[in-house]
């Protein structure tokens, strides 16, 4: 169930993880070939943890880079935290993830370099129409967002956290692939609904031309 505030179109989401919470490790073992395969491997936490532990290690043993949308927030061990090439929490994610509050860069820092120390190799944070913090354990940089309209926030991070992985299976850098996940989300927050609040490739592009 999604509610929408009518005033801001900020969201809340309840949720029944269902057969999502149910996944299995033969149904990992059955898609191996299909993960070991991958250029980049984008998961989250709607999944019980042991299928989303096992997918990852088979795709990150297969050359992908792992992308980790730690959504809905929950405890991570370390051992799955070092397989992760870029965990992209939201500011409240982030917090619950490292106890560090995230109000603005400074903080926004200090919660990377957790992240960081636990072996993550990239980390980035989305802050809304603040814009993005990335960091590659040497670059840091604030990454500010498009100013639209927002009708709807639903589906804005599955727009930003999949066209991010776009960008980063056809070679773009870390801040560049941050752009175009920022562009996607934009535009889906102009929209009302998910799925069909998503944006075609080329609007993306022409947002950021």
């Amino acid at each position: 169930v999604i509610m929408v505030d009518e005033v801001t179109g900020q969201n809340q989401i309840v949720m029944n993880p269902g057969a999502c919470g149910r996944i299995t490790k033969e149904d990992v073992e059955s898609k191996r070939g299909l993960l070991e395969s991958a250029n980049v491997f984008l998961t989250q936490l709607e999944i019980n943890m042991d299928a989303m532990r096992g997918a990852m290690a088979i795709a990150r043993a297969g050359g992908a880079r792992v992308i980790l949308n730690p959504a809905p927030a929950a405890k991570l061990e370390k051992d799955v935290l070092e397989m992760v090439h870029i965990i992209t929490p939201n500011e409240t994610e982030a917090q619950a993830l490292t106890g560090v509050e995230v109000r603005d860069m400074d903080s926004a820092r200090r919660a990377a370099r957790a992240f960081l120390d636990q072996g993550v190799e990239n980390v980035i944070i989305t802050l809304g129409k603040a814009g993005v913090f990335a960091c590659d354990g040497r670059r840091e940089e604030m990454v500010p967002g498009f100013s639209v309209e927002a009708v709807d926030t639903t589906g804005a991070g599955d727009a930003f956290n999949g066209a991010l992985a776009v960008a980063v299976d056809e070679g773009a850098g870390l801040f560049e692939a941050v752009r175009f996940g920022n562009a996607a989300g934009a535009l889906s927050v102009t929209r009302k609904g998910a799925a069909r609040a998503m944006a075609w490739r080329k609007e993306i592009d022409e947002l950021m031309k």
